[in-house]
């Protein structure tokens, strides 16, 4: 889960889990099977995803994550980057 609180945007996958975009910490992945929270953050994906404003699924289930200055960045969900 974010850990400073400032939650940003919502979205859910076409896996159904949900994905929270956080100012300041990135994007947690709530998956509801397992009950256990991933993270994407600049750190392990090696973007600058760390405040992020919104998040919107495409017809393809591909994430699109807009951030607060440093663009818009596409998350293909079969390549899982």
């Amino acid at each position: 889960m974010p850990s400073n609180g400032y939650i940003r945007a919502f979205e859910e996958d076409n896996d159904g889990k949900m994905w929270i975009g956080s100012y300041g910490t990135g994007i947690a992945i709530y998956n509801p099977a397992t009950k256990v929270f991933d993270t994407l953050n600049p750190i392990n994906t090696g973007l600058p995803i760390a405040e992020v404003l919104s998040l919107k699924r495409d017809t393809n289930g591909n994430m699109w994550i807009g951030t607060n200055g440093d663009g818009l960045f596409f998350y293909d969900h079969r390549l899982k980057k």
